[in-house]
């Protein structure tokens, strides 16, 4: 690949890197906070939430009479 690409490449990969020790700061406990604050009430949390509504909880049986058989001539 010519010189000047892989340039361009190398300081990107650079710029978008996350090295491990920017990582260990995260800390999981406040955003776990922030996604229980979110789904309990509605506006408060920071975390952005998309609002959708579950009627039951996944058992892991999963019923396939929502598949559609597809036609061999398509």
């Amino acid at each position: 690949m010519h010189t000047f690409v892989m340039e361009i490449l190398d300081d990107l990969k650079d710029k978008c890197e996350t090295h491990a020790s920017k990582l260990m700061q995260i800390n999981s406990d406040a955003m776990v906070l922030e996604m229980h604050v979110g789904l309990a009430l509605e506006g408060v949390s920071n975390l952005k939430m998309i609002t959708s509504y579950v009627s039951n909880l996944f058992t892991g049986y999963a019923n396939m009479s929502f598949y559609q058989k597809i036609p061999n001539n398509i």
